[in-house]
């Protein structure tokens, strides 16, 4: 990153090569869009080129301040649009086998997670998809490491509500 503030073009390749796959995947479970999550990977990044000065070393680590970026690149376009990415699907309408159950159970599951307040989106997906430490997460959320094991437990109670609020295959 050091490279990239004084303007080396082959370090900004070395370092999207090194975070893009990472980013895109949060990005998109941020907005559940592929389009959109490639649109903001990109914005993300050409922050990056563009603001790479703003950067300080000593206060936040890189990947900390990148998914930083990222994530309030997802808010603004969250309160812009004031839209919702998951598509409404009728889970009713879907034929009951087996397959189906698990893809069911699969679409509820984002939708459950895209329905969640944005902090305790952030810190579900940062800590139990994307493998971030609570630390780690704390830093982007700037708060406390306790504080994310709240957003952690109120997020996993909500999703644990609503999935068990569904019908199940019996009921119907």
């Amino acid at each position: 990153m050091y490279r990239v503030q004084q303007g080396d073009e082959l370090a900004f390749r070395e370092l999207m090569n090194r975070h893009i796959h990472g980013l895109h995947a949060y990005a998109y479970r941020m907005c559940h869009s592929i389009e959109v999550a490639e649109e903001i990977t990109q914005e993300a990044f050409l922050r990056v080129w563009t603001r790479a000065k703003t950067w300080r070393p000593n206060k936040v680590q890189f990947s900390t301040w990148l998914y930083q970026i990222t994530r309030n690149l997802c808010i603004d376009l969250f309160r812009r649009q004031k839209a919702q990415f998951v598509e409404d699907v009728d889970l009713s309408q879907i034929p009951d086998t087996s397959a189906r159950r698990d893809e069911t159970l699969i679409i509820a599951l984002q939708q459950s997670v895209q329905k969640l307040p944005e902090r305790q989106r952030t810190a579900f997906l940062l800590c139990q998809v994307q493998g971030w430490s609570q630390i780690e997460a704390a830093e982007l959320l700037e708060t406390t490491p306790d504080a994310v094991e709240s957003l952690l437990s109120r997020a996993r109670k909500t999703l644990r509500k609503t999935l068990s609020d569904r019908p199940s295959e019996r009921d119907n």
